[in-house]
This record gives structure tokens, sequence and C-alpha cells, in this order.
């Protein structure tokens, strides 16, 4: 089967939890096999540092950690 490109877009305002929807939405599919690649937003250097701010804020903004 050939692989083709889909384009997710996520937008809203400040503050929002846009980077939280899209660090979820991007684990998801790639625990389904999916190859992700992700334009990081200005607030961001590098596709590395989305994750590594990501990784360390998600719990707290879910609200399962103190």
């Amino acid at each position: 089967m050939k692989k083709g490109k889909t384009v997710i877009t996520v937008s809203g305002e400040a503050m929002s939890g846009k980077s939280h929807l899209i660090f979820l939405l991007k684990k998801c599919l790639q625990e389904n096999g999916f190859d992700v690649k992700h334009e990081v937003s200005l607030d961001y250097q590098d596709e590395d540092d989305f994750e590594r701010q990501m990784d360390q804020s998600f719990y707290n903004y879910l609200g399962l950690m103190n």
C-alpha cells in the first residue's frame, strides 16, 4: 500500500492546550506505527525541546501528579 501524507492542524488561543494536544496526538499516532513529523512553534527550539518539555509537564497538566 502506498504511503500518503496527512496534515493535521491544531489551532487555538494562547494557553489553550494546543501543545499538550499535539503531544497526545503525536504519541498515539507513533504508538500505532505512524511516522510523525511536526512543525514546532516558536515556543520551542526544536522537536527535541518540545518532547522534553511536554514529557515533563504532561502529567502535571492532566492533574495526575502533585
